[in-house]
């Protein structure tokens, strides 16, 4: 099983909202063996799943960049404290999606199963997520 580490929530820049981007520093991403572009798994009130990037600056330990969406999805604010593990996923070969307000929701996919969207956004059954 892949290490889990705990992490402060901090607001994401907003050139990464809305792309289920998290930005962790580059010792946080060696330690749970994830290279740019790998999906973590996130625990907070519930799961998420998002994709990792490096931090482009030098960022303070013990903190990791979510942006709104993921931290809808894990039910989690920033200042809370959130798990995350390195992902095991497949490849969705069907979605089904209906209107949500301004998002769409993921209704019908395996069960119990983690999810790798197009556009590079990784999902759970139910969660939320904009498509286009």
């Amino acid at each position: 099983m892949s290490e889990i580490i705990t992490r402060q929530v901090k607001e994401s820049d907003t050139k990464n909202a809305g792309y289920s981007i998290v930005r962790a520093n580059h010792a946080d991403m060696e330690r749970l063996g994830c290279s740019n572009g790998d999906i973590v798994q996130l625990e907070g009130k519930r799961k998420a799943l998002a994709r990792v990037m490096a931090e482009q600056k030098n960022s303070e330990q013990g903190f990791v960049q979510i942006d709104n969406v993921v931290r809808e999805n894990a039910g989690i604010t920033t200042g809370d404290q959130v798990n995350i593990c390195k992902a095991v996923y497949i490849h969705v070969l069907k979605v089904t999606v209906m209107p949500h307000a301004s998002t769409k929701r993921l209704l019908q996919t395996q069960p119990h199963q983690k999810k790798y969207l197009s556009r590079n956004r990784a999902v759970e059954c139910s969660d939320e997520t904009n498509i286009g």
